[in-house]
């Protein structure tokens, strides 16, 4: 017997819209959407999806990032509008190969991979990092950067390299120093916010052992203590991501094919009660609404070892 050798199935907001309404409203499959249930079947889709964004599991949206730390400073912006962050498999990290003067707008690097239009970083002379954007890529290692630099920046002078701002992390669940030139990843304790705000000196420098996030609206906030001694710092951090928003019809579900059932019976369940469903029927869609999300719950979630020690008596 032949298989298909596909694993791409995927569905539609569309299908889950129409399969959710043929499950309460007894309508056949075929028949259009009108435009009200359109729209507020997306309203609905997009508000249950935002539900269980909350649950705070969902393996397929944690990510690593990771932020470029700047001397003396106390918290950093993380979103659209914030401080200099990003995905850690969208970060370059180069050297300068050739001594630039200040005012300078050309530099020399010893790693390619830049594209125009990304935010580079360029460690200077006086112990800052300075960002701007490359305005074009002269050669596989060299740069024009849209602003001069501010100061001079000696031969293996650390870049930045990256081309897209990180989006508002959910939640921060781990994070991790790391200065150039050595591998060595330390684990940052996670604070509470009273636990932040009991240090008597936030400003102190020195080396990070500590990190409170607090997640608010547009852009997310990242407290450390103590404040990094160095912009050669860098903090890698493990964080959950949001589910995306369906826009369209033809939008595909930011989930794996998995949620596929969960999906349509949980919509179901949310716009039963806007249809004259029967009550044993509606209670029905509601059973195996809550039996499909346990189900993949239960297999969203990290397969680890357990580790059993058997305790010994010395007495």
């Amino acid at each position: 017997m032949a298989t298909s050798g596909s694993v791409t199935f995927n569905i539609t907001a569309n299908t889950i819209i129409t399969k959710a309404l043929s499950l309460v409203a007894e309508r056949a499959a075929e028949i259009p959407l009108t435009n009200s249930e359109v729209s507020d079947g997306l309203i609905d889709l997009n508000l249950m999806a935002k539900e269980w964004q909350a649950q705070g599991l969902h393996l397929w949206k944690r990510d690593e990032g990771i932020l470029f730390l700047d001397a003396g400073v106390t918290s950093y912006l993380l979103g659209p509008n914030g401080a200099e962050a990003c995905l850690l498999d969208d970060f370059i990290n180069t050297d300068i190969t050739t001594a630039a003067l200040a005012g300078a707008n050309t530099i020399v690097l010893d790693t390619s991979g830049m594209v125009a239009g990304g935010f580079i970083g360029i460690e200077l002379d006086d112990g800052t990092r300075q960002w701007t954007t490359v305005l074009t890529v002269d050669s596989p290692t060299g740069v024009t950067i849209t602003d001069p630099l501010t100061d001079s920046a000696e031969i293996n002078n650390s870049v930045f390299f990256y081309t897209t701002q990180i989006e508002r992390p959910l939640r921060v669940e781990s994070a991790r120093r790391n200065l150039l030139g050595n591998n060595t990843e330390v684990e940052l304790d996670k604070w509470s916010k009273q636990e932040y705000f009991a240090q008597t000196n936030k400003g102190s420098e020195g080396t990070p052992t500590a990190f409170y996030y607090s997640p608010k609206l547009v852009d997310g906030e990242l407290f450390i203590w103590q404040t990094s001694d160095s912009v050669r710092r860098v903090l890698k951090f493990t964080f959950q991501r949001s589910i995306e928003d369906f826009i369209t019809t033809s939008d595909n579900p930011d989930f794996p094919i998995e949620w596929g059932n969960a999906l349509i019976y949980g919509l179901a369940s949310r716009i039963g009660h806007q249809y004259q469903v029967p009550l044993a029927k509606l209670a029905s869609i509601d059973a195996r609404a809550e039996m499909m999300l346990d189900e993949v719950l239960g297999w969203d979630e990290e397969v680890t070892s357990l580790n059993i020690q058997p305790e010994h008596y010395n007495g």
